[in-house]
């Protein structure tokens, strides 16, 4: 069992059927957190009873995917892999309430939403729910649930080239500097965690307010390894050592286009991946 797998959430973007064959399979640790996004638990809410038909008009096969998706999420439960449900939310602060207790019932470990969307007021101690700020309702929704509130900073796929990559043009100042803007807001919103480029995670970790936040770093790319779309990048051992808590990993784990097709079987190309992974963590290249 490798010691860095409870420092490992593996983003699962894989058919259904697929990600339940290497659930089965056991290949993970159960210490690693499985990352489903939103449009999963959007058809895991959904229900055929809400399609219109009349209830002597539906069948077996309205209820097959359904099915499927709730054995996938007890089978992940079974084995212990804890849930990060990659929501984003940006609702309005009002509807987090809902969305959080309906999203309760599949017993995630965390949940996230979009830091800049939820910010709203400023008034973190406010006892008056609505007059609160939206970050702070959303991490007491999150708790109240014993779920982690979790909030997406700066997306590793926005450029931070000076004066003219995305990230300027969007906040009007770099990635680190509106990294820290966002991580002293949650910090007084009392949130858990948060999402950030592993190049920011070193500005966090070296000044002790901000010791109460979890990082999870997606960016995360093994050597020789296609950066895709990320563009502020690092490698897994690198990342660690800057005092990152957890690794946000896709593509090093599920295979990209080229080895999805070089090597189909699901199973086979994980474990491969997987022990890949640990090479590089344990000192290898």
């Amino acid at each position: 069992m490798s010691v860095h797998a409870s420092k490992i959430i593996w983003s699962a973007d894989l058919p259904w059927t697929d990600l339940l064959k290497v659930i089965d399979a056991k290949i993970l640790p159960p210490e690693v957190m499985i990352k489903l996004d939103q449009a999963f638990f959007t058809a895991a809410l959904a229900s055929p009873l809400k399609s219109g038909k009349p209830l002597n008009q539906l069948s077996l096969t309205d209820f097959s995917s359904l099915y499927l998706i709730y054995k996938l999420i007890g089978k992940i439960h079974e084995l212990g892999h804890p849930i990060f449900i990659d929501w984003k939310m940006s609702e309005i602060p009002s509807k987090t309430d809902i969305i959080g207790s309906d999203l309760s019932g599949f017993l995630p470990s965390m949940l996230n939403c979009m830091a800049g969307s939820l910010y709203t007021t400023g008034l973190f101690e406010s006892q008056d729910v609505n007059k609160m700020d939206g970050l702070k309702r959303y991490a007491e929704t999150c708790k109240y649930h014993d779920i982690a509130p979790c909030a997406v900073t700066v997306l590793t796929s926005k450029d931070d080239s000076p004066n003219t990559g995305v990230v300027f043009h969007e906040f009007r100042r770099r990635a680190p500097q509106q990294v820290l803007f966002y991580a002293r807001l949650l910090v007084q919103a009392g949130f858990t965690d948060m999402v950030c480029s592993p190049q920011e995670a070193d500005l966090i970790r070296e000044n002790p307010y901000f010791d109460s936040l979890n990082l999870n770093c997606p960016g995360i790319r093994l050597p020789g390894s296609d950066t895709r779309d990320q563009k502020r990048i690092m490698t897994p051992r690198r990342a660690l050592e800057l005092g990152i808590n957890r690794l946000v990993i896709g593509s090093d784990i599920t295979g990209d286009k080229k080895q999805q097709q070089e090597v189909p079987d699901p199973v086979e190309r994980i474990a491969a991946n997987w022990q890949r992974l640990n090479t590089h963590l344990e000192g290898g290249n």
